[in-house]
């Protein structure tokens, strides 16, 4: 049965996208726990009284380890927790925030509590650990509390897009966690918290917890993004935690790259009985996908080995599976959600479908057109595997997987998408940025699956 499936060619022109504003996640991500991050400061302001309220990365599992340990056993994951009010003290005065969405990100560390305790307490070392972080300088220091100058130069071929800025940060050292708030910066405020738990083997449960204000960002180019492309926001989240842990594994867990045939390299998503239950239902409760990263594959290049990185995302749509595959194998679903595809030309054949995509990205900046051809075949009844065949960028492959939940239905989307040497000069400027390919199609799901299941939800009920 050939692939119709539009949504499976949905995250395409969303990942270009988040491709090319993925420097925001970058600029945000270095500040470790987690702010967006511009300001011409180099002033030391007061230190703030603050009581941190992010909650434990441990909240969803009764505050249990050995859960999310056995979650992030072969993946880093993410999750989000459920909306809370915070009170955020600012130089300005206290500011309340009544639905503050924390994201948590959690992988395992090839290094004991005490050498992460060391590290991520160790501000002045942060050069070196965290791409595009230049120079960090201690303003102020009283006990376990420290405010920190960050200089940070994110280089960018285009010099509108380009950024060497400061920021100032105040950091609380704990035995067991590292509490981070925003002191200046165009992403005014936001909080997040570090946390490590042993584990057997000399090994360290390592999650980052954190939230910022995105609505209301200072800074010509983060508002003119944030205004044009407003839906980027929900993918800064996860792209913040996904920058700042893979600097983490990169720093001590040694990578080894399995090869896997090019047209084939997509991994399947497997986990038990009981973490399927988890991420279903954890899914449907917090109305946010529950992200996996998988461990880095190789791809033949040359004769080399091309290191990959799939994400794949579980999460359910408000409608049940006979109302949503015929809507995501409608190609006008495509054009009715993603307002950058311009035009799509469907070539059904026997045993699979092509599909061209013309997309146009406005970034309120720069507009980057491009094209982009695919292939869709059915892999099961129920599931679909895509890859790039031509056009505009390199590499790009991923699945699709529907089933049953009750009245609604889960998805499963792996994906992964790699710009190469030849690609448009514009879609390659986003390689000068770190992870850039990982951070792309990381923050392209949620933004991705939000957009489906408000689709599902508007559509008559039957």
């Amino acid at each position: 049965m050939p692939c119709r499936d539009v949504q499976c060619v949905r995250s395409d022109g969303l990942r270009i996208t988040m491709m090319i504003v993925s420097f925001a996640t970058v600029f945000r991500g270095v500040c470790t726990a987690g702010v967006l991050t511009v300001s011409t400061s180099s002033v030391a302001a007061p230190l703030l009284t603050w009581k941190d309220a992010t909650p434990s990365a441990l909240a969803p599992f009764a505050g249990q380890v050995q859960p999310l340990a056995e979650l992030a056993q072969h993946h880093m994951v993410m999750f989000q927790h459920s909306p809370q009010s915070v009170q955020i003290p600012h130089q300005s005065g206290v500011k309340r925030f009544d639905q503050a969405r924390f994201q948590t990100a959690a992988v395992i560390i090839n290094a004991t509590p005490e050498q992460i305790k060391q590290t991520l307490s160790q501000h002045n070392q942060y050069v070196g650990l965290f791409p595009t972080l230049t120079h960090a300088k201690v303003l102020q220091h009283q006990r376990n509390i420290q405010q920190v100058k960050y200089s940070i130069h994110v280089p960018i071929p285009i010099p509108l897009l380009s950024f060497k800025e400061d920021v100032v940060m105040q950091h609380q050292l704990d035995d067991h966690s590292l509490s981070t708030l925003v002191i200046d910066s165009p992403i005014q405020y936001g909080q997040g918290k570090f946390e490590w738990f042993a584990l057997p083997n000399k090994q360290t449960l390592v999650t980052l917890t954190q939230w910022g204000d995105l609505n209301t960002p200072k800074g010509f180019i983060v508002s003119t993004i944030f205004k044009a492309m407003p839906e980027i926001k929900q993918g800064i989240p996860v792209g913040v935690n996904g920058f700042v842990l893979e600097s983490l594994r990169q720093r001590f867990n040694k990578t080894t790259l399995d090869a896997c045939e090019t047209s084939k390299c997509t991994p399947q998503l497997t986990l038990p009985e009981d973490q399927w239950t988890w991420a279903q239902k954890y899914s449907e409760k917090t109305q946010a996908p529950v992200i996996f990263v998988h461990e880095p594959v190789g791809r033949r290049v040359a004769g080399k080995l091309d290191p990959i990185r799939f994400v794949s995302a579980v999460d359910t749509l408000d409608a049940p599976i006979n109302t949503v595959q015929p809507l995501m194998s409608d190609p006008r679903f495509f054009a009715k959600t993603m307002r950058q595809i311009r035009k799509v030309d469907i070539k059904p054949q026997p045993n699979f479908t092509d599909a061209t995509f013309h997309v146009g990205l406005g970034l309120g900046i720069i507009s980057i057109p491009f094209k982009l051809d695919m292939r869709y075949e059915q892999d099961t009844p129920q599931s679909i595997r895509y890859r790039v065949i031509g056009g505009d960028i390199d590499f790009m492959q991923g699945r699709m997987a529907f089933a049953p939940a009750g009245h609604r239905t889960r998805i499963v989307m792996t994906t992964a998408g790699k710009v190469g040497d030849n690609d448009p000069f514009l879609l390659r400027i986003g390689r000068a940025l770190p992870y850039s390919d990982f951070l792309s199609s990381l923050g392209s799901l949620p933004v991705l699956l939000g957009k489906a299941d408000r689709y599902v939800r508007d559509q008559p009920k039957s």
